[in-house]
């Protein structure tokens, strides 16, 4: 699951009367809106299945150059520590293969037919950092009372108006999820992370296009920003939870 902001005066009146208690910074009334979002989601039950899954799609990369580059990949995510990822992207003429592997305190890349090398320290430790967050905007981890959550304020997500919470844990950095006032769904997520040059920038998850996947609500277009520039979008073709994987896909490719 997963994520033009400006504030929503027009509206303040109705919100201040209908979430009430969330703008005491009342922990208790955020968990109440993480409930109604899991809820909106499909439910704890239903959510719990994508714990697991696996994800394959079409894209295009803005990171070299404002046109995009076409891409086609496949995502396997499995909880808060493991992730494959591979990318087929054309650029002049030419196709380049990435495969990244991400398994607890291990990770390798790949790139074309050359031997997979392990992650840096340094590397290593942004891929975990990210697949964090990924992990969060998945919503069903809040349950744990690990997670402190505090009130953000008002924004908007297009011409949603959203509530914006900010989720912190003992030492992990902090996300930031913002969700539907009306529907509940969750619409943005956003991060500080290190780019490839090392220098930090905002990183913000656009999630839109659901669609009911096995009973739950799952976005099919993701759009992926850096300090409010264009990154990645992206639209799932098959999104399949809760299957049984393979070990070998979190090994060295």
């Amino acid at each position: 699951m997963r994520r033009m902001i400006w504030c929503a005066a027009c509206v303040a009146g109705l919100l201040l009367g209908s979430v009430g208690p969330l703008w005491s910074g009342d922990e208790a009334a955020l968990r109440g809106l993480v409930e109604k979002a899991i809820k909106a989601h499909g439910g704890a039950d239903k959510l719990a299945k994508f714990q697991t899954v696996t994800m394959k799609g079409t894209g295009k990369f803005y990171g070299i150059g404002d046109q995009g580059l076409p891409f086609t990949a496949e995502w396997v995510f499995d909880g808060a520590n493991r992730m494959r990822f591979s990318v087929e992207l054309k650029s002049m003429g030419q196709t380049f293969k990435m495969v990244k592997v991400l398994n607890g305190n291990k990770g390798w890349q790949k790139l074309n037919d050359d031997k997979a090398a392990a992650m840096s320290k340094d590397t290593l430790a942004e891929e975990k950092a990210q697949q964090y967050g990924s992990w969060v905007a998945t919503l069903l981890p809040l349950k744990d009372r690990a997670f402190k959550l505090v009130l953000l304020g008002d924004f908007k997500v297009g011409d949603h108006a959203v509530t914006g919470v900010r989720v912190s844990r003992d030492g992990k950095r902090d996300v930031r999820l913002y969700f539907d006032n009306s529907s509940h769904m969750l619409l943005k997520m956003d991060m500080r992370i290190k780019d490839d040059s090392g220098k930090e920038v905002t990183q913000e998850y656009l999630y839109e296009n659901y669609k009911d996947v096995d009973g739950a609500k799952e976005p099919m277009r993701l759009v992926l920003k850096r300090d409010d520039k264009l990154y990645v979008e992206g639209n799932m073709s098959e999104v399949l939870p809760g299957q049984k994987l393979d070990p070998g896909l979190f090994a060295a490719p």
